[in-house]
């Protein structure tokens, strides 16, 4: 039973000394360790225990404390807010259990293996349950049922890693249909009034996020689920007379939902929640304020008495009880507009003039002297704003960026709300207006030379123009010159000539990078042909970039960049010729903060040299030409564009594709990255793109970015029949003459050379040229398509098909698809041999495994190399430096 070779999991620093003692007690025999980050890796463990008892007693406890952990978190709280330091514990711990049991003798061992599989099973059972709670509560939780999904998958992989052939127990395990959990979270939540108040923009994003749903799709689930049920609820409270009601009618204006019968929202709030105006009531509220308002009693408080007089409506009241109304209102706000300006108090601030601004727009048609109400705001703000700019400058006399971040936006929702009282007013006067624009220019042109400090910069002025409208030209005269600026922000140069006292460190450093990679050689020896890596994007010099935040990329320096990648590919291709390679995100996103794909489009605002000494790294790289393809990202690059203001993704835009193939050659086979993300739907819905025949935006997206250059379309959709449908679309667009044949047959001329050198012996590619003459339309679009070997229910037909590549993202058991493949091309020398892709094998793999060590281990040398590179070479890696590096690293 227990006959497969132990793979040793690693454990935390904190657990080795638990370990070793019980190993020393037991065996006399210490184990071998070497640190990898936060972890501690076994070199060794011996086999046999002259105190076997004690060393089962140890793993009997640490079950005991994962079954606690089961049952406190996962139990009695249901799940709910499940933390991660706990997935963390969970796992650790078993894998602590199991590095002991490995040390039993053979019946110890094998009844401990049937302990650790039985806990793991019961967590897996408790998770799938709590999986189903989190989504049919009142409130769903996405970010609890990730959590614990991911934690589920995890330790699904440990089962696999660890116990599957050492446990009798052999249980299949299923993926959750995650667009199915969030149909029926939304089906749960849709049926509250209340729902409203979660977020729809939230649950939106959320589904994005945690459920992997185009935000179009998410949306368009949303209204399905929350429309029946908006009318039921809308129609129960408004015959009620009920407030419920106003707030049902808001939300289905927001979301696009038509309500029958509905009223509009500003009457609803006057026919439902607002008792009618009477001579009695008003008399009451003209003696309190009489009374109470000129002494100043501190027991009066003129913000509650306007919502108060608020409170009623004046529909079919007299002239004359119209008039006091009116009368009482005007005295009311402009006593309390004059407070405002003749006594700033240190203990007042903007905000409270915010928030009685909102208090009062309900009273705004009742006021007779709006002009003079707006006077008196605008000079009150204005002093609040040189109080403010005082405070803030008088440690060190300076305002500065983040200074104005701070109390600006309050500025900002003041006039918002003193406008629904006095429509196209300003809370600044016209010198404090001027001041500012020339206080934010001034702040602008010291940005200009640091692209995180322009970025902030611009965040801020964008925010502050409602207050101050003169700043919208100084941003649009500021980018001109950061955009067409000739100064580079980040220049190589090649003034260190001389050889580091530590060089020798930093080849051996190299050379146990190319002698122990195993991430790049493993996914080739497991049949990929295609490999989506290295990444040659640069870190940002601030480390607020999304890739080095993300543990993606590793150098500042472009020289540096590329020369990791040359020595990965390089190694790997030592034992492993027929494997390519697909550089990526030309021409780099390592500027970029957000996610450039789950979220919105993301604008890279950096001049023409900037980015394009990011992308020096990409042209160094491409030098195992033969081999290499290169991704273009879907991040807009403004100064690449020839018709200033075009901001459209690198993907999509002719200018940036352009420019990519002329610098790296014109057989360059270029790849899109996924066109289904969020990112494109958002870039489509800005420019008012209508969906496809099929609902989406692939066709848009396809096309476009065939026009622009692209050659290889990512797409990952999870509809096994979406693809037959896509085809019969484009081939239309063709017949249509929206993308002449020509430039189709260039397109899939460049991918079918390119795999001719990938994969020399398949006959059917030995004449490209005449091959392209011959195929169909439908069968050169094809061609074009990498599409996600999970979502299809017949891999025959669909390899049929002709499709140009599969993809293997979240797949764990690709082995399927890939002895699939062979066969099939193998039985039918008239098929193209199609990629067999996945993403950069150092980036994906699970917490626990072997696998994810050795990932581990490689990305800690390759950070540790570019940390000793940079520091030799401050001004950057002369060229002939690295190219020594490499050649030293492989001569061996």
């Amino acid at each position: 039973m227990d006959s497969k070779p132990v793979v040793l999991p690693r454990v935390p620093h904190q657990y080795r000394t638990v370990i070793d003692k019980a190993l020393v007690d037991a065996t006399n025999v210490p184990c071998d360790w070497y640190d990898e980050g936060t972890s501690s890796i076994p070199v060794a463990l011996p086999r046999s225990s002259t105190n076997p008892a004690q060393i089962y007693q140890q793993c009997l406890s640490l079950i005991e404390e994962i079954k606690h952990i089961i049952k406190e978190d996962l139990i009695e709280n249901h799940g709910v807010s499940y933390r991660e330091e706990k997935q963390v514990d969970f796992l650790d711990r078993l894998g602590e259990c199991h590095m002991l049991a490995c040390t039993l003798p053979s019946p110890f061992r094998s009844q401990m293996y049937q302990e650790e599989a039985n806990v793991l099973m019961a967590a897996i059972g408790v998770m799938d349950r709590q999986l189903t709670r989190s989504i049919k509560g009142k409130e769903p939780d996405p970010k609890t049922y990730l959590l614990l999904n991911n934690t589920r998958d995890d330790a699904i992989s440990f089962y696999h890693d660890h116990l599957e052939n050492l446990s009798s127990q052999q249980p299949k395990f299923t993926e959750r249909d995650q667009k199915a959990d969030f149909k029926t979270m939304l089906s749960h939540v849709a049926r509250y009034p209340e729902a409203w108040q979660y977020g729809w923009d939230d649950l939106n994003f959320l589904a994005g996020q945690s459920f992997e749903i185009p935000a179009d799709q998410a949306q368009a689930m949303i209204v399905a689920a929350r429309g029946p049920e908006l009318q039921k609820l809308y129609d129960h409270y408004k015959d009620k007379q009920d407030w419920h009601a106003q707030d049902l009618a808001q939300e289905a204006e927001e979301l696009g939902i038509v309500l029958e019968g509905n009223v509009p929202v500003q009457k609803l709030s006057t026919e439902i929640k607002n008792p009618v105006l009477d001579g009695g009531i008003l008399s009451v509220w003209e003696q309190m304020w009489n009374e109470y308002a000129p002494t100043q009693d501190n027991t009066f408080f003129p913000s509650e008495f306007v919502d108060t007089i608020a409170q009623v409506s004046t529909e079919g009241v007299g002239t004359d009880l119209l008039t006091r109304y009116e009368n009482l209102v005007t005295q009311v706000v402009l006593y309390i507009a004059d407070e405002y300006k003749n006594h700033p108090s240190p203990t007042l601030e903007i905000w409270h003039v915010k928030y009685a601004l909102y208090s009062m727009a309900p009273l705004a048609p009742y006021v007779k002297d709006p002009q003079s109400f707006e006077a008196s705001i605008r000079s009150a703000c204005t002093n609040f704003f040189d109080q403010d700019i005082k405070s803030r400058t008088e440690n060190d006399g300076v305002l500065d960026i983040s200074d104005l971040q701070s109390f600006g936006f309050n500025y900002v929702e003041a006039q918002e709300a003193l406008r629904k009282i006095s429509p196209n007013a300003f809370v600044l006067d016209a010198a404090t207006q001027a001041s500012l624009i020339a206080t934010i220019t001034t702040l602008g042109e010291a940005a200009l030379p640091d692209d995180t400090q322009f970025s902030f910069w611009l965040e801020m002025a964008q925010a502050a123009t409602p207050i101050t409208p003169g700043i919208g030209d100084v941003i649009t005269t500021l980018m001109a010159q950061k955009i067409s600026g000739t100064a580079s922000l980040s220049t190589v140069t090649t003034a260190k000539q001389d050889l580091p006292e530590d060089w020798n460190q930093i080849v051996t450093l190299a050379q146990e990078y190319t002698t122990t990679l195993w991430s790049y050689p493993s996914a080739a020896n497991t049949g990929f042909n295609l490999l989506y890596g290295p990444l040659c994007d640069v870190a940002r010099k601030d480390g607020q970039g999304y890739m080095e935040k993300g543990g993606r990329v590793f150098s500042h320096d472009p020289e540096v960049t590329a020369t990791l990648a040359l020595l990965t590919v390089k190694a790997t291709r030592q034992n492993n010729e027929g494997v390519g390679f697909v550089l990526k995100h030309a021409p780099g996103i390592g500027y970029v903060t957000e996610n450039p794909e789950w979220k919105e489009m993301q604008i890279d605002y950096r001049n023409k040299d900037a980015i394009l000494t990011e992308f020096s790294a990409f042209q160094r790289a491409f030098q195992e030409q033969e081999q290499m393809a290169v991704m273009v990202s879907g991040v807009a690059y403004p100064a690449l564009e020839t018709d200033a203001g075009t901001i459209k993704p690198g993907t999509l835009s002719p200018a940036v594709c352009g420019m990519v193939r002329s610098s790296l050659g014109p057989d360059t086979v270029l790849f899109s990255d996924d066109l289904g993300t969020p990112a494109f739907t958002d870039y489509f819905k800005r420019q008012g793109t209508p969906t496809d025949a099929l609902g989406h935006y692939a066709i848009p997206a396809i096309v476009q970015a065939t026009k622009a250059g692209i050659d290889v379309c990512l797409l990952y959709a999870r509809d096994p029949s979406f693809l037959d449908k896509m085809l019969g679309e484009l081939t239309k667009a063709t017949e249509a003459g929206v993308v002449p044949r020509e430039e189709l047959e260039a397109s899939v001329l460049r991918i079918l050379k390119y795999k001719k050198r990938l994969f020399p012996n398949a006959a059917i590619l030995a004449d490209p040229e005449g091959l392209v003459k011959k195929m169909s339309t439908r069968e050169l679009w094809a061609q074009k398509i990498v599409f996600p070997c999970h979502a299809l229910n017949d891999a025959n037909t669909f390899l049929h098909m002709g499709v140009g590549g599969l993809t293997f993202e979240g797949i764990q058991r690709p082995s399927y698809y890939i002895n699939l493949v062979a066969r099939e091309t193998a039985a039918n020398p008239g098929m193209i041999p199609p990629f067999l892709a996945n993403n950069s094998p150092q980036e994906t793999g699970d917490k626990t495994s072997a696998a994810s060590t050795a990932r581990t281990r490689e990305r800690d040398i390759l950070r540790e190399l570019a940390s000793r590179l940079e520091k030799d070479y401050p001004e950057g890696v002369p060229p002939e430096i690295a190219d020594r590096l490499v050649e030293e690293a492989l001569a061996r």
